[in-house]
């Protein structure tokens, strides 16, 4: 199965402030999705602070 440097997620998976019944991905928080590999959440772009643009992560090799 191939990988891609891309990976989508939901908008309702992503949250600017984490919480304790967040299980979605949130600024330095890592998550592992179902059949993926785990990734952190490391550079939030947003034009204000309603619309979000573009969420960067990155591989988490320290989570398995």
């Amino acid at each position: 199965v191939p990988f891609f440097n891309v990976v989508y997620i939901e908008q309702t998976d992503f949250r600017l402030e984490d919480s304790k019944d967040c299980y979605g991905l949130a600024p330095g928080k890592s998550i592992q999705r179902r059949y993926a590999f785990p990734i952190k959440c490391t550079v939030i772009t947003s034009d204000n602070k309603k619309t979000l643009l573009e969420v960067r992560a990155k591989y988490d090799g320290s989570k398995k």
